[in-house]
């Protein structure tokens, strides 16, 4: 799907002007904004009309889907657009994607933790194209639990993201991919990029959706259901005909959670207020009924607890135990003595 891009960069290079061709020509809407020198900036304008000065503000950033940006210009940002860059990520999901130079993988990285080893080829090859060489820097992604792999060969890692609230950051180890382009292989440049902008770009979530355990309830029992919006303050109603608590998620700001206590039996439905079109149903029975469930429901919750009480039981236990007070009454009566008797000597 055509995506809002905003490119930045602290000066024009090769990599950026084929990578920023190969957006326009796929009908992505691209703007690029490239320093000249301090405080002078050119502005390009593919698939879309101009527009005013490019700054980090939320309402700008809230405008685009994905944000490139080489080392330079990441580097050159200050705290306050630093913070409101990681909120326009974290709040908004706004993918960046990071164009890192040979001092990217030893520096500070502001915005991501990636951690990188040290690697001796200075070129490699796709699992999806083995028999095209690009150029890398000497560094592999350490494969932490924190990172997904976008690109990878023998077990290692040249391309990754990781989540950052409802976005992603990425970067690549990858250097001067447009010698594809040059050496004829533009499925291969194309296949490389599309995969990178898919997996980091912001995604797209419709405006509510609904989960919970179960869509049996029972009367007059707790029910909790979840629910992910980007309504900033959405009132959920029940169709009994009162609304709902919500609790937002203290990581997750797009994640709401609620309970409710069934007082009718039959087909209940909650309802997001501001935008009635998607319900959320849900049956309501006696607790006399449905008792395979009941039983099986608490046969899961006896297991989980004893799994967790055999484990924790056999772990050996440390008990810690007070020190006697006499050490400390012969090193004062040892620490004195010497006090005492030291000028005498």
């Amino acid at each position: 799907s055509p995506l809002k891009i905003l490119v930045l960069n602290g000066f024009p290079t090769f990599e950026s002007k084929y990578l920023k061709n190969y957006l326009a020509e796929s009908g992505h809407q691209v703007v690029v904004k490239n320093q000249l020198t301090t405080a002078r900036y050119k502005y390009e304008y593919f698939n879309m009309a101009s527009q005013p000065i490019i700054d980090i503000t939320p309402e700008k950033l809230g405008f685009f889907d994905l944000l490139i940006i080489d080392t330079k210009s990441l580097q050159g940002l200050s705290n306050r657009q630093l913070n409101t860059l990681k909120s326009a990520v974290g709040d908004l999901g706004l993918g960046v994607l990071i164009q890192a130079d040979a001092n990217y993988f030893s520096g500070n990285q502001f915005l991501s933790s990636f951690k990188f080893d040290r690697e001796k080829n200075k070129e490699t090859v796709l699992t999806d194209y083995p028999k095209q060489n690009i150029k890398k820097y000497l560094y592999q992604f350490r494969n932490d639990f924190s990172i997904q792999s976008i690109h990878n060969s023998d077990s290692k890692i040249w391309s990754a993201y990781e989540r950052l609230g409802s976005g992603r950051v990425g970067t690549t180890v990858f250097q001067n991919t447009f010698e594809l382009i040059l050496d004829g292989h533009i499925q291969a440049y194309q296949a490389f990029w599309s995969k990178m902008i898919e997996q980091i770009s912001k995604r797209t979530t419709p405006i509510i959706q609904w989960s919970a355990n179960s869509k049996i309830a029972f009367k007059d029992q707790a029910f909790e259901f979840e629910v992910r919006t980007n309504v900033p303050k959405p009132i959920i109603e029940s169709s009994e005909g009162y609304s709902i608590s919500l609790q937002r998620d203290v990581h997750v700001k797009s994640l709401w959670k609620g309970r409710v206590y069934p007082r009718d039996i039959g087909w209940q439905q909650h309802y997001l207020k501001q935008d009635s079109t998607t319900v959320f149903p849900y049956y309501v029975t006696d607790t006399s009924q449905w008792k395979s469930i009941t039983n099986f429901n608490t046969v899961k919750s006896n297991q989980i607890h004893f799994n967790n009480t055999s484990k924790s039981e056999d772990t050996p236990r440390k008990t810690l135990k007070p020190v006697n007070p006499l050490w400390f009454f012969i090193i004062f009566i040892l620490c004195s003595g010497y006090l005492w008797l030291e000028p005498k000597l």
